[in-house]
Parts: C-alpha cells; structure tokens; sequence
C-alpha cells in the first residue's frame, strides 16, 4: 500500500475543466460527506479534512470528485477510477486509526500512485460508498444507484463474518481424527467439485479449463474452482501432486512456511499444519491458517477418487504470529476422478473456499471481476497439465 503523499490528484485546469459542465442528477451516483487523510505532512503528520465527496458516471468514465464546501463548482480535486482500482478494507498494517474509515487505490499497489483513505460518518455510510464505488467501476451504473436500498444486506453480511476468535475453531480434535469423518468430508467435497454449470454465479470455459466462482456477496468467503482434463492417469497425477508440494517440489512455494503441529499418522497424510503467507502489498498484514490436510487414495474411497483436501481446524498448539491476519478455509482442496472415456485421463479440479478477511476480499473480488484472476487461474492450471506430462515421461523411461 503506498504512503500517501504529495497534494491532491488532479486540480487545476483539466479539474476545473471538467467541474465546468453541469452534472445532470442521474450522472451522480453518491454523494456526501466524509473526512479524508491528507496528502500534505505537516511536521512530518498526515490530518484529515472533511470534504464534500461526488461519485460521477458519465458514459464508461467513472470519477470521484471531492470539494471543500457543497456550493463549491470547482473541485479540490478527483480521481479518476478505472477498472483496475478498488474500494476495500483498511489492513492493520496501514495504521489508519480513524473509525468507518476505507481505502481507494489501485488494486496492485504499483509504488506510483497514490492511495485515498476516507473516514465516513457511520458504518453503514462507508459500506455504502464502497459498494456504490464497486459497482461504478465494474461498469454497472443501475446497481450502484440500488446501492442506498441494499446496504442493510451488507451490514447484515458483516455482522455475520466470524470473528478472529472463531476463526478456525469449528472442526476439533475429535472429528479430525476419525478416519471416517475425513472420509465423510471428502465425499462432501467431490459432491461439491460435481456441482452442474447452472448452479455456478459464472462459469468460463476456455482452451479446456473451466473458471466458476459462487456469488461474492452471499457469504463472507469466496467459493472459487478450477477445472479441466490431465491426459495421465489417476494415480500418476496424484504422485506427482504429492511429491510436488513437498519441500523442494515444483509446488512447494505454497507450503514453504509450513509448521506440523500434529501427524495424525505416521506417513504425515493426515495432519494439522499452520500456513503463514506474506502479501507483497505495502501495509497488508500477512495471513495466516490452521488446517488440516489430507491426502487421500484411492483405496481410502468407494467412488475411486483421489487427491487433497484441506479444512480449517482448532489445535492447542496453534499460536498466530504478531500482526498476522488470520483466515478461514471452508471445505477446500483437489479431486482426481477418473475420466469415464478413458482410464488414462483424470479430470483435476481444484476448489476453493476461503476467507480472505480484511481488504483481501474486495481486492479478489475486482481482481476477479476484471479478468486477472481468471487467466492466472487457467494459466497456472495449464502450466500443471505441462508438469503432470513431463513427470510422466520422466518415470517411463
């Protein structure tokens, strides 16, 4: 997250250009007032001022002016949001103190530009600026002016986010243990990963995978899965998965900060483990879990298939480092079921369900929206299917 610094964005004659033409009411998204934090360091302090704040639609263009009085016509200044900025959460890393605050910027932080911190009046008027202010920049003007009729929803959505103290503590010690409680867990995951294209918010299937995500705004975590066909069978892929998130494998750079604080049994199959994961954002505070982790045969079920799942989990042991946030993962993981055509393809699907918390979710959610996150996600699946192909060949000579 960048510092903010430098006095305001855009001011002068191309602002007061602009400021020159009418605004016609429906141009007008939102409007109201709201504290920013200044970009000027007066004795090396940052302070507040309280301006007047206009949301402004005009065609694709989406604008978001700020005056020093109502009556003002020329702004103090704007910024212009894109496609690629977001409204989202303060991170405790931004040491942004003031209440019902949030943040404007970019969604990657590129050092360059500057990010805007407002402090609204109350709760529900932040949540409705930075869903007004979301849905202006994805390009749909009609739902941000429902925003004001809405909000209720998403304070009822905030207050049911489970707190940091939650977070983790649902599945104890004597359900994790139970072989036939993972396995019953892991059927609930297959069931999940065999969900019909109709029952998915979206779906995009392109060059043999499939992206598909759950609503974003029904439930406090994102519901995401990847998809597609591995031409190998079931039991290579699962071999080259397991031995690639080991350490030093082609995929160990998710499980590089692993801690074990539990086997459940000897082969490390089943365990409990703590993830630590540093955000390369300035100011965002890193996340972290507790889960467990299981790796299943295809002797372990009925249905044949195979793969890992990973769940949060409570452990006494399990201590959360200084600063760190902590996250929730839902019933996640990757299935191989063989491919009914053939016994030498596995169709491989990933899914996740994670709470990100904080400022990550708005930030997944644009990243998501804008198309980033798509191509990431089938980029990273067919650079696997390459993997998968190359092992093969490797253990067949």
């Amino acid at each position: 997250m960048s510092t903010p610094v430098g006095g305001k964005s855009e001011t002068g004659a191309n602002a007061a250009a602009e400021s020159g033409v009418k605004l016609r009411d429906h141009d007008v998204l939102k409007e109201g007032w709201a504290s920013k934090l200044s970009g000027k360091a007066l004795f090396g302090q940052y302070h507040w001022d309280r301006r007047w704040f206009r949301l402004v639609q005009r065609g694709a263009d989406v604008t978001l002016y700020y005056y020093k009085a109502i009556k003002d016509e020329d702004p103090r200044g704007q910024v212009r949001l894109t496609s690629n900025y977001v409204a989202r959460e303060i991170e405790a890393g931004e040491k942004v103190k003031k209440p019902h605050a949030f943040a404007v910027g970019k969604l990657v932080d590129d050092g360059a530009t500057r990010t805007y911190y407002l402090s609204c009046e109350s709760e529900e008027d932040k949540l409705e600026w930075m869903a007004t202010i979301g849905a202006a920049i994805e390009g749909v003007p009609d739902r941000a002016l429902k925003r004001k009729s809405t909000v209720r929803v998403k304070m009822k959505n905030k207050v049911q986010t489970l707190p940091t103290s939650e977070i983790g503590a649902t599945v104890t010690k004597e359900k994790y243990e139970d072989p036939k409680w993972r396995i019953q867990q892991w059927e609930g995951l297959c069931e999940m990963t065999d969900r019909p294209v109709d029952q998915w918010k979206k779906w995009e299937s392109k060059e043999g995978v499939a992206v598909a995500r759950m609503s974003f705004k029904e439930q406090p975590y994102a519901i995401i899965m990847v998809d597609g066909m591995v031409a190998a069978p079931c039991s290579i892929v699962y071999s080259f998965l397991q031995q690639a998130c080991t350490e030093g494998g082609k995929l160990d750079y998710f499980f590089r900060d692993e801690r074990v604080l539990q086997s459940i049994d000897p082969d490390r199959a089943n365990a409990i483990v703590q993830w630590h994961y540093k955000t390369s954002l300035p100011g965002m505070t890193p996340r972290e879990v507790c889960v467990l982790r299981s790796w299943v045969t295809e002797r372990d079920t009925l249905n044949g298939t195979s793969g890992m799942m990973i769940l949060s989990a409570a452990h006494g042991n399990f201590v959360l480092e200084k600063d760190a946030t902590l996250c929730r993962v839902e019933l996640s993981g990757v299935v191989l079921k063989p491919d009914s055509t053939s016994p030498n393809k596995t169709r491989m699907t990933f899914l996740a369900q994670v709470d990100v918390r904080g400022s990550l979710r708005g930030m997944l959610k644009q990243s998501y929206k804008s198309g980033l996150l798509v191509r990431g996600f089938r980029t990273s699946y067919q650079h696997l299917v390459e993997e998968v192909a190359t092992y093969m060949k490797v253990i067949s000579m």
